[in-house]
């Protein structure tokens, strides 16, 4: 009967490192996994909505200073998520504030940012509408924009 083919030394050695020195990477927290698409947001679910912020009464060059984005998650009897983005590149001051339409604020985040101001969760928002106002500041002009009674469920 044929004999098994032979695996030479080295090669086994050779494997049985490779093996352990991963091993031992995964240990230490030297490989780092790559972030899925759901880590792309701080904020849980899905984007529902995206929206321009103004100055002083005009549309801010289609989303160029800054975006409000409003994310739904059906966890906790309905959780809705809003950021606000500065889509110009440096440090600039932001603040977020959002809540269930008619009651207190769930919270507000303000600060000088690079990225987004948020996120800020309201949660139990199932049958009912949220709040939200949200600035940038960028060249000493405020885009900012306010709005009552939305994303109503």
């Amino acid at each position: 009967s044929p004999h098994p083919k032979a695996v030479p030394m080295k090669t086994t050695l050779t494997r049985l490192g490779v093996a352990a020195l991963g091993s031992l990477l995964v240990a230490t927290g030297l490989i780092v996994s790559a972030p899925s698409a759901e880590a792309a947001s701080p904020c849980p679910g899905s984007r529902v909505a995206r929206y321009q912020l103004y100055a002083g009464g005009e549309v801010a060059d289609n989303f160029r200073h800054g975006q409000i984005e409003v994310w739904y998650s059906s966890a906790k009897g309905g959780t809705n998520c809003v950021l606000v983005y500065d889509n110009v590149s440096g440090k600039h001051k932001m603040t977020v504030e959002a809540g269930i339409s008619g009651r207190a604020s769930a919270g507000k985040d303000s600060g000088t940012y690079n990225y987004y101001a948020g996120p800020i969760k309201i949660t139990n928002t199932d049958g009912k509408c949220i709040s939200l106002y949200a600035e940038v500041i960028n060249g000493g002009i405020s885009y900012r924009r306010a709005m009552n009674k939305i994303h109503c469920g």
